[in-house]
């Protein structure tokens, strides 16, 4: 299982290239070509490259050729069937693409909306929709795009010039994005382009090559550190898996709930780093547990010390106890710090949530449409640009958009049966934010009794010292007067507990997830359309990811600190 999970996460590199390289040196563009491509390996090498490109005369085959002579895996998504795309070729080089094509993964996108097989077999607007559809899902697919252009604009739809456009700035001309305004508002992290100079006109000289985003240019072959770091927690993310293999291997939990969900290698794919994530999720929350239990379990000690040495101070040894509960509690909240636990945690949560929304939009065949907004375009895209890197992840097991892509027939049944459940199977999220929902409800119960409990203990220990102080030893009144500090102190600490921990808020949640769940299993009850169902679906995966932004936006705001101690 490990092994085909690191084969899917990897650094996809999308294509896009001039077909007329007459008056470039393409000597010198396939060695910046090798160069770009060796310098990403040695950047990030335990992230396999894997190349994004449709194998269009000229550049494109310029760029294939150096990637299969460096053992680079190519996949080739085909604007329209091969027949009708090999019309695009020279004969002259027609034999090159087919034995090229024949050593890649390559894939037919579907028909742009308003076209059909008769109407793209000429040139004309109709095959320029299906490359500028071919286009925007290479932007859309990958985490960079290699450009072999000459530097100028050009409105001519699926042209190199407007696919660089839409990476840059999420417009294509001449085909709009169904989803465009979507996440207008939202930073586009997925906007680097490398740039490699192919001038198509005798009087230019050719230029070094450039990263390129949507509002800056950066000289020169190292990848902009903004950018970078995204990509360096996805190499993180693989070393903390390949460290824990053996747990997850023993106990990662699988969305393979089904036979049929196991002959379709799109679902597995998803499926292998979804058990990752939510393994490594679930051991750095227990990590997390016990350093928020430790801390808080030292706070309560710390007040212990520093009310029984105000009292006995013949007891010498409670002061370096003292001390010695703050600095181990600040040892271990550094450490945690350190190894970022709490991070992890929420971000393999994050990413295993997404992934599951990911896995039964596949398998229900709901992001199976023209436009460019997938699963990772709607997860956490304004709240916190720091989990680019999630959204990286999910673009490495993507295969949405594709029109040969193996589809269930049973798929969409499965999907609702799985993931949402109902109220005849113990099954699914419905049952699960049930029982969580309950359980959360009960334990904020007990809670709220324990600190009413050790407050009214702590008041009543006062009203007693108050009227009987005259008649108890000197003993006696020490041990009053320590409970009466400490048993507020125990209730204040264990409130400071539940927030960092979120308990009110997420016992809300998912009782909100539960209702959701709830109202999604009635309407897919009462409708029988496909259509239907699969709006009922897309909109409850919607909403799964907006309360999953919330959740991790809401424990970012309470970050592992010596909090107990500040109880």
């Amino acid at each position: 299982m490990i092994d085909d999970f690191n084969n899917n996460i990897c650094l996809k590199v999308g294509v896009t290239a001039h077909r007329d390289l007459n008056y470039t040196d393409t000597g010198n563009v396939q060695q910046q070509v090798r160069e770009f491509l060796q310098r990403l390996r040695s950047q990030f090498p335990s992230l396999p490259i894997v190349l994004v490109n449709p194998l269009a005369e000229g550049g494109d085959m310029l760029v294939a050729k150096v990637a299969l002579d460096m053992g680079i895996r190519l996949e080739a998504p085909l604007p329209m069937p091969a027949e009708l795309y090999e019309q695009d070729f020279e004969p002259a080089v027609l034999a090159e693409f087919r034995s090229t094509l024949a050593r890649c993964d390559s894939y037919e996108l579907p028909l742009a909306p308003g076209n059909t097989l008769d109407n793209i077999r000429d040139h004309g607007e109709a095959r320029n929709r299906q490359y500028a559809q071919l286009g925007m899902y290479i932007a859309s697919h990958t985490h960079m795009l290699l450009a072999l252009w000459d530097g100028r604009e050009s409105a001519e739809p699926g042209g190199t010039a407007s696919v660089v456009h839409y990476q840059l700035q999420d417009v294509m001309p001449g085909l709009p994005s169904l989803e465009q305004a979507r996440n207008l508002l939202a930073e586009k992290e997925n906007d680097l382009v490398y740039h490699i100079h192919c001038p198509r006109d005798d009087s230019e000289q050719q230029r070094v090559g450039r990263w390129l985003s949507s509002n800056s240019a950066y000289p020169g072959l190292d990848m902009p550190r903004r950018y970078r770091a995204a990509f360096e927690h996805m190499v993180v993310f693989k070393r903390d898996a390949n460290r824990h293999a053996a747990l997850i291997q023993s106990s990662g939990d699988s969305l393979l709930t089904h036979e049929a969900m196991r002959e379709q290698p799109d679902l597995s794919a998803i499926d292998s780093v979804y058990r990752v994530a939510d393994r490594l999720a679930i051991l750095y929350r227990q990590l997390v547990v016990r350093e928020l239990v430790l801390t808080h379990a030292l706070a309560a000690l710390m007040g212990f010390s520093f009310l029984t040495y105000s009292e006995y101070q013949e007891l010498a040894f409670l002061l370096p106890a003292f001390l010695a509960c703050f600095f181990t509690a600040w040892c271990v909240n550094k450490l945690a710090n350190w190894l970022s636990w709490h991070r992890k945690y929420l971000d393999y949560r994050a990413l295993a949530e997404g992934l599951r929304v990911q896995f039964y939009w596949c398998l229900a065949d709901v992001e199976d449409f023209h436009g460019t907004a997938f699963t990772y375009d709607n997860l956490m895209q304004k709240q916190d640009v720091e989990l680019v890197w999630i959204r990286h992840m999910m673009r490495s097991v993507s295969t949405a958009g594709r029109a040969n892509t193996c589809k269930l027939e049973q798929g969409l049944a499965l999907a609702i049966e799985h993931w949402v459940g109902g109220a005849w199977a113990n099954a699914g999220q419905l049952a699960y934010y049930h029982d969580a929902g309950q359980a959360r409800a009960n334990k904020l119960k007990r809670d709220a009794l324990f600190g009413q409990l050790t407050l009214w203990a702590g008041i009543s220990t006062a009203l007693y010292l108050l009227f009987m102080a005259a008649e108890l030893g000197e003993h006696s009144t020490n041990v009053l007067f320590i409970m009466m500090g400490l048993l507020p102190l125990l209730a204040g600490i264990r409130e400071a507990y539940a927030y960092k921990k979120a308990d009110k808020e997420l016992t809300k949640q998912y009782l909100f997830m539960f209702r959701t769940f709830s109202v999604a299993s009635e309407k897919l009850e009462q409708s029988q359309d496909r259509e239907t169902r699969c709006a009922i679906l897309k909109a409850l995966g919607e909403t799964c990811l907006e309360e999953h932004a919330e959740w991790i936006l809401l424990h970012r705001e309470r970050p592992l600190e010596t909090s107990g101690l500040a109880a």
